[in-house]
């Protein structure tokens, strides 16, 4: 999930370029503010999204443990 927002975004920014590139003045201050604050959003998501990630994968392997500990109990 996290590559294909940052791809989106990316896409995002090439799509845009030309048209920053004749921004003038407040207009182009104006969108170098939002830009700044919509990346600092992404950033924010993609560690929130690696955090999930990595509590989701440490969640797996507490199950998978407990499920192989289960299973030795009943052959033990």
């Amino acid at each position: 999930i996290i590559g294909k927002i940052q791809a989106g975004l990316e896409e995002l920014q090439h799509d845009v370029n030309p048209l920053i590139q004749q921004a003038e003045g407040q207009e182009a201050t104006a969108y170098q503010e939002y830009q700044k604050a919509w990346h600092q959003s992404a950033d924010d998501l993609n560690q929130i999204l690696t955090q999930l990630n990595s509590k989701v994968d440490q969640g797996n392997q507490d199950a998978q443990h407990t499920d192989q500990s289960a299973a030795g109990a009943w052959h033990g």
